[in-house]
């Protein structure tokens, strides 16, 4: 099936980083199919971050943009 993958942005500045997942849904029944760890990225969306699946739809990458290097 279609699948649909989302990062949450986390409001306080405080908060571990190091917590944060990415989120993947099935778009045909809703459930969740994984949650993967995104990693001590701060302010993932906010600084240009995306991700993207494979043609395939079996692998998934995360690029953002930190301290003005790619």
């Amino acid at each position: 099936g279609t699948r649909v993958a989302a990062v949450a942005e986390e409001d306080d500045p405080a908060a571990d980083t190091n917590t944060r997942t990415v989120t993947v849904w099935d778009t045909a029944t809703g459930a969740v199919v994984t949650r993967l760890p995104l990693g001590g990225v701060p302010q993932f969306a906010s600084r240009g971050g995306a991700l993207a699946f494979s043609p395939d739809a079996r692998h998934l990458v995360a690029a953002a943009h930190a301290a003005d290097k790619w």
